[in-house]
């Protein structure tokens, strides 16, 4: 089988919509996309880290962990 799509949630889907997913090997993706017009920062949570990352606008970027 192959990746399962979980949970994500952010205070302003319209400027930084995402999506994640668990591996089969238990690593964590996150996608994200910066569609506002500023530089972005935000901080991304799960049950054993957390992080704080920035998105220039218009980028993307996926996360892995």
């Amino acid at each position: 089988a192959g990746s399962v799509r979980i949970g994500s949630d952010t205070s302003d889907n319209a400027t930084l919509p995402n999506v994640a997913f668990e591996t089969p090997e238990h690593r964590m993706v996150l996608l994200v996309a910066n569609m506002g017009k500023t530089e972005q920062t935000f901080t991304v949570k799960d049950r054993k880290q957390m992080f704080t990352a920035k998105l220039r606008a218009g980028d993307a970027a996926t996360f892995v962990w």
